[in-house]
């Protein structure tokens, strides 16, 4: 029991500072990987497009009061906004078609 006091009390000085230097490299964040989702989703996806009107048969000045909607993909690996939308919108099984109202707001 005295051995161990003895090292504890007469530790070399060199010691303390290594630990000290550890734990310093552990206080900033240069070791925390961060890892930022972005959606796959392109934004041109969401901008409207005439063609779309001309092919579909729709009108801009008057857009079409219901539409169709399915989810193809999974949501599995999706950020978790992504996934509240898609239960949100009631597709939370695929290939099954939703209608949901065009209302401007």
């Amino acid at each position: 029991m005295a051995e161990m006091l003895h090292s504890v009390v007469h530790r070399p000085p060199g010691g303390l500072q290594t630990v000290t230097k550890r734990v310093e490299s552990l206080v900033g964040t240069d070791w925390i990987h961060h890892k930022v989702t972005k959606s796959r989703i392109p934004d041109k996806v969401f901008q409207p497009s005439p063609e779309d009107h001309e092919k579909y048969g729709g009108d801009p000045p008057r857009p079409h009061k219901l539409h169709v909607v399915a989810r193809i993909k999974s949501t599995i690996r999706r950020p978790c906004w992504e996934k509240d939308v898609i239960q949100m919108l009631g597709l939370e099984k695929a290939h099954t078609p939703r209608v949901h109202k065009n209302i401007l707001q």
